[in-house]
């Protein structure tokens, strides 16, 4: 969170985790934490575009594809 946004996140349980490959590469596993709060003011700089919205609204942005089946559930209130 530091790295990308700059801001200090309260890093609380893991939410899930999961082994996805993209094609032509090795394996990698994702790990998911809920974030409880953060301090600072989020710097979207390395972003084209960010914004906060509704879990359900989750659904009509491109992710990356390793990471769309966190974001359904997410978007589906799997994680509460």
């Amino acid at each position: 969170m530091r790295e990308e946004l700059k801001i200090d996140a309260d890093i609380g349980e893991q939410v899930t985790r999961y082994c996805y490959r993209y094609p032509g590469r090795r394996a990698i596993l994702l790990v998911f934490f809920r974030v409880s709060g953060f301090t600072g003011d989020p710097d979207y700089g390395h972003f084209q575009q960010a914004s906060w919205v509704q879990r359900a609204d989750l659904r009509s942005f491109d992710f990356l594809e390793g990471d769309v089946a966190f974001v359904r559930g997410l978007a589906a209130g799997d994680y509460d």
